[in-house]
This record gives C-alpha cells, structure tokens and sequence, in this order.
C-alpha cells in the first residue's frame, strides 16, 4: 500500500502537553504515524494514501487546535500551494491586532488586518493613552510653572496656546503611528491592511 507524507501547521498549542494530545488524536487513526513538534508547531505524518487528510484535520480540531496543510507527498509527488497556508482574518488595527498579525505571520501564516478608519494604530495611539498622557505631561509642567516647590524660583502663570500644544500632540501621534504601526505593514508583506467593515 502507498504511503503519504504529510506536514499539517498546528495552532492552539501552549505547551508540550498539547503536542502531545494532538499527536495522540492523529496516531488514533487507522493507518497514520504522526509526530507533533510543539516549538515548531508542525505535524509530520506518515499515512495510507486511503487516509483522508481531512480525517487528520478533523480531529486536531476535535482536539481543540486549528490544523492547516502545507504539504502533502504522495508517491513523490510534492504538492505545495499557497492557498495551503494558514489565512487569519483581524479585525481592527490596534496594538492587540498587530502583535497578533505579527506573532502569526512569523508563524507563515497570511494575515489580513481590517480597519474601518481611515487610520490605523487603534484606540491608544490615536485617540487614548498617547494623546492624553501628551496633554497630561503638558498640564503637569504648566503646574510647576504656576507653583513650584523651591523659594529661589519665582513661580508664574504659564502663557497657554492650546492650537500649538494640540499640533505637537498630533505630530508625536503621526510619528508613533509611522514607527509603530505603518512601517510593520511596509516591512511584513504577509501582512495586507483592507479598509472596510467587517461584517
């Protein structure tokens, strides 16, 4: 009887203890010799070419992880395809959504990141921790100003211009946006930004 050589990209696994549940899900088949690596996160399978590969995927996922095929060998003839590759879809662009894009894609899974704004980087760069703690720094210096601690410094009332101190807060934005958000999809091909609402 032939043999397939199968490799299988698992997902869901913290530790050893998982690759080792998700092994023993793919050896309970009839026909399959499987070894699951957990730092690799990979399942090598040797099985009877009778043996569907959709089989082996049901049950890791019965198992409770995600299994995607990379490779399949039958009688020598490899067959690749990147339609094999994981696909993650995201929804939104913030810091959450990145480092998962990012842990993902360097795990050679696609990612898709979906942003309804216009702009990315979420809640926190735009419009939460960045710009309020730009304007609570700004208001803690105004207060020193107007009352300092030290005798031999004159406190006084600090001049306010509230259109400048909002610009500057909006370049440091746009600057933290670029260096932490725009350039990771300029440097990750893997990883495409759609616009649009995920429905």
């Amino acid at each position: 009887m032939s043999k397939a050589h199968i490799t299988l990209h698992i997902t869901g696994m913290t530790c050893e203890h998982c690759a080792r549940s998700a092994e023993a899900a793919l050896n309970a088949l009839a026909g399959v010799r499987a070894r699951v690596s957990f730092h690799e996160t990979l399942a090598r399978i040797g099985a009877d070419t009778e043996t569907a590969v959709s089989q082996m995927l049901d049950v890791v996922r019965t198992a409770g992880y995600v299994a995607a095929l990379i490779e399949e060998d039958n009688d020598n003839a490899v067959q690749t395809s990147d339609d094999a590759a994981l696909q993650i879809a995201i929804i939104g662009s913030g810091s959450g959504a990145f480092a998962a894009a990012i842990k993902t894609a360097g795990e050679g899974a696609k990612v898709t990141l979906i942003e309804g704004r216009e702009i990315i980087g979420g809640t926190c760069v735009n419009l939460g921790c960045v710009p309020s703690k730009i304007m609570i720094r700004a208001a803690q210096t105004a207060q020193v100003q107007a009352r300092n601690p030290f005798d031999g410094l004159q406190s006084h009332t600090p001049i306010i211009d509230r259109k400048r101190l909002v610009s500057q807060q909006q370049a440091r934005v746009a600057e933290l946006r670029q260096a932490k958000y725009e350039s990771i999809l300029q440097g990750h091909p893997d990883i495409q930004l759609i616009h649009g609402w995920a429905r």
